[in-house]
């Protein structure tokens, strides 16, 4: 009987252990069946596409080539003569710089020893004549300067005549070849002491000229 219980403890305790091993054996399988399984596969990344680097200019930043263009191109019109009395005295003339570099002209007209005006400078003694700054190598024989014989009313002003030799003064000579005589130092403009001929009339002649300016002025 003894032995028949031990015959039947170990079967029990063989079973056991056959059913322990085959519990124990589905882990290892089925980590055998993930290892054998091809991987998903991998997200796959397009390659960086080089961007080249673009760099934007400053609103603030000057736009050389625009503002030589806009120089070269400068052309007066009748709405660029103004009342002279709108404009800045200067020694018994009037002085203006059309492209807004007025400070550069202001700056060449006070200089006593001479200087190169700016382009746009615009200057007048009496109210029918004026003379403006053109860009570098637009008239070399008169210094790139343009010379106007204006009509002035209650209105404004119209121009007559305007260019080089042409264009003569109130008292029929040739601008040009009046500022001509002008030393090379002072750029075309004539004074008392400029080397130009002088004119027959007193400083109150021209003053009352200037005061009776008809064109209308600047609210």
């Amino acid at each position: 009987m003894h032995h028949v219980r031990s015959i039947l403890l170990a079967a029990l305790v063989l079973g056991a252990i056959i059913a322990a091993g085959c519990g124990s054996s589905s882990s290892p399988g089925s980590a055998a069946v993930t290892s054998t399984t091809s991987p998903a596969p991998a997200a796959t990344t397009a390659p960086a596409t080089f961007q080249p680097e673009t760099t934007v200019p400053a609103t603030s930043a000057p736009n050389v080539a625009t503002t030589t263009a806009a120089t070269a191109n400068f052309d007066a019109t009748p709405a660029d003569f103004r009342n002279l009395n709108d404009m800045t005295p200067v020694r018994g003339f009037f002085v203006d710089n059309l492209l807004g570099d007025l400070d550069a002209t202001v700056a060449a007209a006070e200089n006593v020893d001479g200087a190169v005006w700016p382009v746009g400078s615009l200057v007048q003694l009496v109210p029918t004549e004026a003379m403006i700054k053109r860009a570098p190598g637009f008239s070399p024989a008169t210094n790139d300067w343009e010379f106007f014989e204006l009509t002035v009313d209650e209105t404004g002003s119209s121009i007559n005549v305007r260019g080089g030799a042409e264009v003569e003064n109130f008292i029929g000579l040739s601008c040009a070849d009046c500022h001509a005589k002008a030393e090379p130092q002072f750029d075309f403009i004539c004074e008392q002491d400029h080397g130009c001929d002088p004119l027959p009339f007193d400083a109150a002649f021209f003053q009352n000229l200037q005061a009776t300016d008809p064109r209308p002025r600047a609210e």
